[in-house]
């Protein structure tokens, strides 16, 4: 069934009641819609309406990231793409390759920027060949990070802890659905709704994943997405 538009809100205030959303949802992905809406000073049937259509119709997504280095993805890279016509499909098919977590289209003459992590160099390497076969691609340029001082999706800070399969299958389901229910949770790695939030609750509490709003650069008109890079003397 099509989302109808929310005609009880003009259309300015809607837009910004959208920005605090997925704003307070990057802040807490599990957030409840009591305490988003708590949060926002609205009703929880106006948040609840609002986080539909952006899901349903603006392709907001709220999912779990895993730390990279607990993962042992040790080796990350910025990658700049210059290609000979189109570049959303060199982007398309950059974004299908299992080792990029981001790919984006930008202005300029490398109209296809991504970022990918690996656990080692051969991984890279291995990357790196992937790319340079794809059809349209003319030039490839790519940094290392030395060190992520700051990321928008993952834990400011990681506990070492033992993961299990259990563990495991959770932080599959939520990197799919990170607001999936405990009910849910529970249902689909057999474990009691009580136990399936004490895990995710760890997981969560130790840095190992959290859980965030992406894609959602595209759902206010007022905002921009860039990026800055800065060369040093």
């Amino acid at each position: 069934m099509p989302i109808r538009p929310d005609r009880t809100v003009p259309e300015r205030d809607t837009d910004a009641l959208d920005s605090s959303l997925v704003r307070a949802l990057q802040a807490d992905g599990r957030a409840s819609i009591h305490e988003l809406a708590r949060t926002l000073g609205v009703s929880r049937d106006l948040v609840s309406r609002r986080l539909g259509t952006l899901i349903g119709r603006d392709g907001l997504r709220v999912v779990a990231a895993l730390d990279p280095g607990f993962a042992g993805l040790n080796v990350l890279i910025h990658g700049l793409v210059a290609v000979d016509g189109r570049a959303r499909p060199v982007a398309e098919q950059l974004a299908d390759l299992p080792d990029t977590v981001f790919v984006s289209l930008v202005g300029g003459s490398s109209p296809v920027v991504f970022e990918s992590r690996h656990g080692d160099l051969d991984e890279l390497h291995a990357t790196l060949t992937a790319i340079r076969e794809i059809p349209g691609v003319r030039g490839l340029r790519v940094s290392t990070y030395d060190a992520l001082l700051k990321e928008f999706i993952t834990a400011a800070s990681v506990t070492s802890v033992k993961l299990d399969r259990l563990d495991h299958d959770l932080i599959a389901v939520l990197q799919d659905d990170g607001r999936a229910s405990y009910r849910e949770l529970a249902d689909k790695v057999r474990l009691s709704p009580s136990s399936a939030r004490a895990r995710v609750r760890r997981l969560l509490d130790a840095g190992v994943i959290r859980i965030a709003a992406i894609d959602a650069g595209g759902l206010s008109r007022n905002r921009v997405a860039v990026g800055v890079g800065i060369g040093l003397r």
